[in-house]
């Protein structure tokens, strides 16, 4: 054992014979000043603060003592002493002097500690190999235990139509969320929602009140990836077929209309949207169902090739995906092609997706045939800078051989935040949907084609008090600038909304 005042005169002689030539001090470890059993006119308190404060070569005990008088071990001398030595490597590191003299004593000293120090970088090599292993076994512990995750939303809202004089309609809607991650590989989701909707109808010239609920929405299927060569991938249950949509895959702010959306009615800005499938008999790409199906794709590099199918469906996707550019080819063919009886007219789609760009500027192009009959295109370009959000789109359909349509919208969002502070945003859309008959082009839409012309103005705040509050103006007319009689509705709506 050594007395820790002899371990002073050492360190204090080796600091005389070398210290000044470091120049850059250490960052403090400790206070002398705060230690309660070493007095300022002690003896050795220039040297104890040098080597504490300055040069950080030691440090005080966690109940601010020093322990001046304490036995000291030789693993603790050594300690020191591996702290001085590599003071003095960082000196030559840097180009400073060293005399021999000062390196003579330092290799004395580490010959007399040499067990010591040995110990000490052994025992540091072990205590980080342990660290390290039980980091490994901890990350294994988390894979191995699933794990689950809920959420959801809720929203609520009403609508009022000036021209039907009648009390507003109103609705709510919430959905549920479910994810369970069983291994690695293997995970679980499930989702399920419902609604109330309550509003006017007009069916065959006369308004009546319409009152609808339950559950309207739901799927639950496993997901499983093996991983290893080509990343294969295999997914099962109620949903849409996985991992295939015949839709641009760029972010967009059309068909954000409260009537649209939640009441299941034809909004301005909504029609205008780029993607050819809107749901129900408008489908004019990929028929995609919600429904039970299986899938499985593999990924070789950036391309993707999914199959998919349901009770009626067979689907296929291939897609190459460069980052900025994306390119999907998709597929579906009636089931009995396959499986079943043979049908006299089976039919069948393809669809062909190009992205190209990000959310900060980007466009989209679709097509769509039946069979080889050409049913529709649409062609996107939107993008934002600063908080502003712009896009318009053009589409074209095919409902007829007679009956042609050209639907154009856009719309602009402007910023919702001032710096850090959220600030309310507006939306306005706009769209007018286009006849061609016969070769010519007329404004607006035929009653069988059930487009409508019109606006929005939509005025969205996320505040504290009533999250999500939208505000929004909406008008449906014949053609977008007519007289009073061309308006077919105007429709004020309010709404909020919250995830969690």
């Amino acid at each position: 054992m050594f007395q820790a005042r002899a371990l002073t005169v050492a360190l204090t002689a080796g600091f005389i014979l070398f210290g000044v030539s470091i120049s850059s001090p250490a960052v403090a470890r400790s206070s002398v000043a705060d230690m309660e059993d070493l007095r300022v006119d002690h003896w050795a308190f220039g040297a104890i603060q040098a080597i504490v404060e300055k040069y950080a070569i030691m440090e005080g005990f966690p109940d601010k003592t020093f322990k001046g008088q304490r036995n000291l071990t030789r693993y603790e001398f050594a300690a020191a002493l591996m702290r001085v030595m590599q003071r003095v490597e960082e000196m030559m590191q840097h180009g400073r002097d060293v005399g021999t003299s000062d390196l003579r004593v330092l290799r004395d000293l580490r010959d007399e500690f040499k067990a010591e120090t040995n110990s000490l970088k052994l025992a540091d090599a072990a205590m980080a190999e342990r660290i390290k292993k039980l980091e490994e076994e901890l990350a294994a512990l988390k894979d191995s235990v699933p794990t689950v995750r809920f959420g959801g939303s809720f929203d609520a809202g009403m609508q009022d139509m000036f021209e039907d004089n009648k009390r507003p309609g109103y609705y709510s809607n919430f959905g549920l969320d479910m994810s369970v991650k069983i291994n690695p590989a293997l995970t679980v989701k499930g989702n399920f929602g419902g609604s109330y909707v309550n509003r006017r109808i007009d069916e065959a010239g006369s308004l009546k009140t319409e009152d609808k609920s339950g559950m309207d929405n739901g799927y639950l299927w496993a997901e499983y990836k093996p991983g290893g060569f080509l990343d294969p991938k295999v997914a099962f249950g109620y949903r849409s077929p996985y991992g295939i949509r015949s839709s641009t895959t760029l972010p967009h702010l059309f068909g954000e209309s409260i009537m649209g959306s939640r009441f299941g009615e034809s909004s301005a800005i909504g029609l205008a949207s780029p993607n050819l499938n809107r749901g129900g008999t408008r489908q004019r790409g990929i028929r995609l169902n919600d429904t039970f199906s299986i899938g499985a794709s593999v990924s070789p590099g950036p391309a993707t090739i999914t199959i998919a199918a349901e009770p009626d469906l067979f689907l296929a996707q291939a897609m190459l995906d460069f980052g900025l550019v994306k390119v999907k080819a998709i597929l579906d063919a009636d089931q009995t092609l396959f499986f079943g009886e043979i049908v006299q007219d089976p039919l069948y789609n393809e669809s062909l997706v190009v992205d190209i760009g990000n959310e900060t500027f980007g466009g989209s192009l679709q097509g769509s045939f039946r069979r080889d009959e050409f049913r529709a295109a649409s062609a996107f370009v939107g993008g934002g800078f600063s908080g502003w959000k712009m896009g318009v789109a053009t589409k074209y359909e095919n409902e007829t051989a007679k009956d042609q349509q050209v639907i154009v919208g856009g719309y602009l969002k402007t910023p919702e935040k001032w710096g850090d502070l959220k600030i309310p945003s507006l939306i306005l859309g706009i769209q007018e949907p286009l006849t061609l008959q016969n070769g010519q082009l007329l404004e607006g839409s035929k009653p069988s084609l059930g487009d409508r012309a019109g606006f929005m103005a939509q005025l969205v705040y996320d505040n504290p008090v009533i999250p999500n509050l939208t505000i929004e103006y909406s008008q449906k007319s014949l053609i977008l600038f007519g007289s009073g009689e061309d308006i077919v509705s105007n429709t004020i709506a309010i709404r909020s909304s919250v995830d969690f």
